[in-house]
């Protein structure tokens, strides 16, 4: 059964907020957001509660460690080849 976007969870809206964002520097902050979302939404689950929504929590989480390493490698080539480039003589 499909639901309709107004009936998502707050994780379920701040996990695609997170996917979608394409600014780096907004990325972090967006993937923490998701990840916080994601934790709230667990605690308030019964253990025998929502099979179907633990699935895709698991999914999500495993998706936003994925992205979380992404940026992380992004950052830190950017940072060496900034620090590449200032080695470099002018002219």
């Amino acid at each position: 059964m499909e639901r309709r976007d107004n009936s998502r969870h707050q994780w379920e809206r701040d996990y695609v907020d997170a996917l979608l964002e394409t600014d780096d520097a907004k990325l972090g902050e967006r993937l923490t957001k998701a990840e916080e979302s994601i934790y709230a939404r667990v605690d308030v689950l019964e253990i025998d509660e929502a099979a179907e929504e633990r699935l895709l929590i698991s999914s999500a989480l495993f998706g936003l460690d994925m992205l979380r390493r992404d940026l992380t490698i992004r950052t830190a080539a950017a940072s060496v080849s900034n620090s590449w480039n200032n080695l470099r003589p002018a002219g």
